[in-house]
């Protein structure tokens, strides 16, 4: 599979499909406008992160493998994009909205929490102040994950914080690895 950054920089928004039945792991090119309209439609509880946010990728990796198994049908439930918005990476989870309890007590577990809202980005460019909100816009079915009150994460350094990612993305393929030998339940 191509790298997906690297994608990204064309397509901006990409799903992920991971059907080992059909020997299937690919980006598909998507758009802000399908992504939109899919958390729009109600259908979904979508969970979004920066990449880099420290315990997100392990969080959506242990929800995946451990409720919705790559593999099995309940795999197609589970739905992941990448998405490169303002130059910065985010993934949005999508789940059935029916099952928003089951992935908020996963969240929770991971010693996460979902916050209202989608992220946004404050700053200054052009000698301006400026504000972006999330291209998918605010909507009911759409949270922010985020570490949860008092996490250690706010009060480590820069460099900690780097280097903290770092083994937890070594950890996740790892974890990753395991689960995917070990095959379908």
């Amino acid at each position: 599979m191509e790298n997906p950054y690297t994608f990204l920089q064309t397509h901006r928004v990409v799903e992920i499909l991971d059907d080992k039945k059909a020997g299937i792991h690919a980006a598909i090119a998507s758009s802000w406008d399908a992504l939109t309209d899919l958390v729009k439609s109600g259908k979904y509880f979508a969970l979004v992160s920066n990449d880099n946010r420290p315990g997100a990728m392990t969080c959506f990796t242990t929800l995946e493998f451990e409720k919705y198994k790559p593999g099995t049908e309940r795999n197609k439930l589970f739905r992941w994009f990448w998405c490169l918005w303002d130059d910065v990476m985010f993934v949005v989870v999508l789940t059935p909205w029916a099952e928003r309890r089951l992935v908020e007590r996963h969240v929770r577990q991971s010693r996460m929490r979902v916050a209202d809202g989608i992220p946004t980005i404050i700053g200054v460019r052009d000698g301006k102040s400026n504000v972006l909100y999330f291209p998918t816009g605010d909507d009911p079915h759409i949270f922010t994950l985020e570490n949860q009150s008092g996490s250690p994460v706010y009060d480590m350094s820069p460099d900690a914080v780097r280097a903290s990612i770092k083994e937890e993305a070594h950890q996740v393929i790892e974890y990753a690895k395991k689960r995917t030998h070990a095959g379908p339940k």
